[in-house]
């Protein structure tokens, strides 16, 4: 097949260039681009924040904010929303898998979970609250249950009982005064911005309006803590 393929790109006056079948992909790459003669300019890499810390009342949209975030191009939501690639560490499917959870609803939870965050998180990250009410995180909490995956991302629920004992109260009141602004935590400056998440956004259009200039004010605030 190699003598045949050889003398047919000859007949046709190719030029073929043999690409070693043991090279590591970075190579093999970098060798096609020589071949080519491929030249790229480069393009400046946006600043963007190290770490997001989401918070908010069960179902006020924290998962369909991150699907929303993770569906746009790296380019689009470095330049626009100030993130970099996505790591998202999502606490349900521990929780789900062990059967316990550590909650943050009631008095002062936010407070004293937010203490507990390692250093490098307080130095250099910042917080995006998603404000709903009780009433419709209650709402949301039973629209989105599918008995049959409950143990998806989406289709999760908190037990009612439990909704009413553990996040009917949210001290993030008490704790941020301001729409956005400063937290200090353990010495460190902390920027915030709490946005309002009602009517459930649905399109992208939707997430866009909202989050787009949330977090360029949230990304100005990180600038200059």
């Amino acid at each position: 097949m190699s003598g045949w393929l050889s003398a047919w790109h000859a007949r046709r006056g190719d030029r073929v260039e043999l690409v070693p079948v043991d090279l590591s992909s970075e190579e093999v790459l970098a060798t096609i681009v020589r071949a080519l003669g491929l030249r790229y300019a480069p393009h400046p890499v946006p600043e963007v924040i190290p770490y997001l810390v989401l918070l908010g009342r069960p179902a006020s949209g924290k998962t369909e904010l991150i699907h929303f975030l993770k569906g746009l191009p790296t380019s689009e939501r470095g330049r626009a929303y100030h993130l970099g690639a996505l790591r998202v560490l999502d606490d349900f499917p521990i929780l789900w898998e062990w059967v316990v959870e550590f909650s943050r609803g009631g008095r002062e939870t936010y407070a004293h979970a937010l203490n507990l965050l390692p250093s490098p998180v307080l130095a250099d990250g910042a917080i995006l609250y998603l404000s709903v009410s009780y009433k419709e995180s209650l709402r949301r909490n039973r629209h989105r249950y599918d008995r049959a995956h409950r143990d998806g991302l989406l289709t999760h629920s908190v037990p009612e009982e439990e909704m009413a004992r553990t996040y009917q109260e949210d001290d993030w009141a008490e704790l941020a005064s301001k729409e956005a602004g400063y937290l200090t935590i353990r010495g460190y400056r902390v920027p915030y911005i709490a946005v309002p998440n009602e009517p459930e956004p649905k399109t992208f259009g939707d997430f866009s309006r909202r989050f787009w200039p949330a977090l360029e004010e949230l990304f100005w605030l990180w600038k200059n803590r």
